[in-house]
């Protein structure tokens, strides 16, 4: 069994925040921002054939100093020259507190190769998908399924295989749609769906 863990916390002046809109990235420029979390990692070989896999990651995110933001559609500029809103004290995007994974793999010999399998879990907590914290842009938690089973003999490796196998539905960013602040339409750019295929290998 090994076990290891990580403590770490950064601090970020000027940090960039690019957010996409319309048919363009704006970049904007957070004064100061805090990182700050802990990593847990345990591998244990339960037998000579089967390996146990779990991580959990926490992470809490800050903007410090954020004034000059940018404003989701129906909230007031706090700089009325601007237009930017103060996103001081908030979370930063796709950045989820709770992360979690889980895994079992499996590889035995056999008289011809050897066959394997493997089975992922992954979970993510809630997070804003939106560089301007619109609380209607929130993903809630979601998890993902991956699986893998193959032969490899000789030379040959074949598997077949599945990702997302339960087709969850999440979003890994939404933008404004419109380059102007009255229109509070969005675009989502979804995650891929449940996918699955045989792949053949040949090593020369």
């Amino acid at each position: 069994m090994q076990l290891n863990v990580a403590a770490f916390y950064s601090e970020y002046t000027n940090y960039q925040e690019a957010g996409f809109v319309a048919l363009q990235f704006l970049v904007t420029n957070a004064e100061a921002a805090t990182t700050q979390g802990l990593e847990l990692d345990l591998t244990a070989q339960l037998t000579d054939s089967l390996v146990a896999e779990w991580n959990a990651t926490y992470v809490e995110t800050r903007y410090d100093r954020f004034t000059g933001g940018l404003c989701y559609p129906g909230r007031a500029p706090t700089n009325v020259a601007t237009g930017a809103c103060d996103l001081s004290g908030e979370e930063l995007p796709n950045a989820p507190k709770l992360k979690l994974h889980a895994a079992l793999a499996y590889d035995r010999p056999t008289s011809f190769g050897s066959i394997y399998a493997r089975a992922d879990y992954s979970w993510s907590d809630d997070y804003f998908t939106n560089v301007n914290h619109d609380p209607r842009q929130v993903q809630d938690a979601f998890g993902v399924i991956d699986a893998r089973f193959g032969l490899r003999a000789g030379a040959w490796d074949l598997s077949v295989w599945g990702e997302n196998l339960t087709d969850e539905t999440y979003i890994d960013q939404s933008a404004v749609s419109n380059l102007f602040g009255l229109d509070p339409a969005y675009q989502t750019f979804i995650a891929p769906g449940m996918s699955y295929g045989v792949t053949a290998r040949y090593r020369l």
